[in-house]
């Protein structure tokens, strides 16, 4: 499976016009991660990528919630 940068950039917009809190974003060699914060949520994705061939490898996707008691 491959992403462009072109459908990479598309995700992250996405991610910014569903306004599900704030966003940030960590690029490395071996992927980027992204970390979106709500009020009481989060959610990290995890993108790993080929840095040869630019082909995504693995995603990873954690979502957590804080019930209040």
């Amino acid at each position: 499976m491959s992403c462009s940068n072109a459908e990479l950039e598309a995700f992250e917009a996405g991610l910014s016009a569903a306004s599900l809190g704030r966003i940030t974003k960590e690029r490395r060699q071996s992927g980027t991660a992204y970390l979106i914060e709500g009020q009481n949520s989060w959610l990290a994705v995890i993108v790993a990528q080929d840095a040869k061939r630019k082909e995504i490898l693995n995603t990873w996707v954690e979502i957590s919630v804080v019930k209040e008691p």
